[in-house]
């Protein structure tokens, strides 16, 4: 197979300002997909049927969310009976479902769902014209008019939290957008915008979008998704999806910058121009329709040793040499199931892996603790790395620091390992200007000189 290596990603979300490092996680979401509730792998395009719905509902879930233990929140309607259904999905074992909340009489059921940082788990009312709140044992704790209040800006379907911020759209005129804080005991806020669309289309998702803003997707088949700037209160078009599914509950991925698009035969995903990236079918993805939050997938963390049998790890910045390091085997762990050409150290790929016992994992395991305890027995994943790479890559450092490097990779299967240990400067290093082209100690009219030679010619150079 051909592997796509992750990135791993730290965001800030509103205004989702991305800060992002050059190692990563995979993600995956969760589908409701006619009466089926679908994992799909977003990197792999792998899908796991986590469980049939049918007998809890007779329309396809409109929202579907994830809370931070891994449990999924599912909205099912039947005949006007509208609840929350909690699945746990148990690895490998038969999921859990059970009832989170009782029975709520209203047209069309719940739309979409999600949580805030309390835990506290809100549903979007349709045309119940309220949002609902439910604590962390299915108990509700309140309703939320739409404008503050307890009266409606008509139905509602789509809703969208960041932390404590909580944002909801108005399917039929007025299109409004509200905005509420839900961090305290009693809920604030009210209407945010008027929002100005066309007759045709009505608000009915919300999602981040990918410049820090929401993302607005369409009702009634509807395939244009809007983003909506929260500082100026405008809209403009991001694209229409119209070739490739519905906008209707489209969900943006911040670990691969991509649009998550469902449709009747799987999901799309398109970048934020809207050009095709790839599609995702099979069997139990048909009838696509609403999609959760992105999650990362589940990390393993492994033991990492730089310089096995050094207790510190000292790194001098002149070395011209060589960097060892290596991933500790044990009893309970095969490193044999990584893929050495995945790992990086600080983002450096290394020059050349082997396997050969050579250390014992530190005890406790904190990233700075070491040991000079030799092999133990268990086989290791030895990996050298290019001295001058390392020390590019940590930057600017003075005699004494002492550093922590992250390890990244994968296993054969896909799975994303990580693991640091920790270095201690000798020497000092400061970083070479990228303008100082002839590496003189200065950037004067010399480099601009050799800048102005080398204009617009090709960076290939004839032998």
């Amino acid at each position: 197979m051909n592997k796509k290596k992750c990135l791993k990603i730290f965001f800030a979300v509103f205004g989702f300002l991305f800060f992002i490092q050059q190692f990563a996680l995979c993600s995956s979401v969760y589908v409701s997909a006619g009466s089926n509730l679908v994992e799909v792998d977003l990197n792999s395009g792998q899908t796991q049927l986590i469980a049939s719905l049918a007998d809890y509902t007779d329309q396809n879930p409109r929202g579907v969310a994830r809370n931070s233990e891994g449990e999924i929140y599912v909205s099912v309607s039947n005949n006007w009976s509208n609840r929350i259904l909690k699945i746990n999905p148990n690895g490998s074992q038969e999921p859990t479902i059970e009832y989170f909340t009782s029975p709520i009489s209203f047209q069309y059921g719940f739309g979409q769902l999600d949580f805030n940082s309390k835990g506290h788990l809100f549903a979007a009312g349709d045309k119940n014209q309220v949002i609902y709140e439910f604590d962390q044992q299915g108990n509700k704790v309140s309703d939320i008019g739409l404008d503050g209040g307890y009266s409606s800006y008509k139905n509602n379907v789509g809703l969208f939290t960041n932390g404590d911020i909580l944002y909801s759209v108005g399917y039929f005129s007025p299109r409004v957008l509200s905005r509420y804080d839900t961090s305290g005991e009693v809920i604030t806020g009210g209407v945010y915008d008027e929002l100005t669309f066309s007759s045709e289309f009505y608000p009915a998702s919300l999602t981040q979008s990918h410049n820090g803003n929401l993302a607005i997707g369409g009702g009634r088949g509807g395939t244009l998704l809007w983003e909506y700037d929260l500082t100026t209160k405008t809209t403009s078009l991001l694209f229409d999806c119209k070739e490739f599914g519905r906008s209707t509950f489209v969900q943006y991925d911040p670990f691969s910058n991509s649009y998550i698009v469902p449709s009747d035969n799987g999901l799309t995903l398109l970048n934020p121009d809207g050009s095709f990236i790839k599609e995702i079918t099979g069997p139990d993805l048909q009838n696509s329709w609403s999609i959760s939050k992105p999650f990362p997938e589940p990390t393993t963390v492994v033991a990492v040793d730089i310089k096995p049998g050094s207790c510190p790890n000292p790194l001098n910045v002149k070395s011209k040499g060589v960097l060892p390091v290596a991933i500790l085997g044990t009893a309970d762990y095969d490193i044999k199931t990584i893929d050495p050409t995945s790992v990086r150290l600080a983002g450096v790929e290394p020059l050349r892996s082997g396997y050969e016992d050579v250390a014992t994992p530190v005890l406790p395991a904190d990233e700075c603790n070491c040991t000079e305890a030799g092999p133990d027995g268990f086989l290791d994943l030895t990996l050298k790395f290019k001295t001058q790479r390392i020390v590019e890559a940590v930057g600017d450092v003075n005699h004494g620091d002492e550093l922590t490097l992250e390890l990244t990779g994968v296993l054969y299967d896909e799975m994303p390992i990580e693991g640091a240990d920790c270095i201690l400067i000798r020497g000092r290093h400061k970083p070479i200007n990228p303008a100082d082209i002839n590496k003189d100690g200065v950037v004067n009219a010399a480099d601009f000189a050799i800048f102005l030679q080398n204009w617009l010619l090709s960076s290939i150079v004839d032998e």
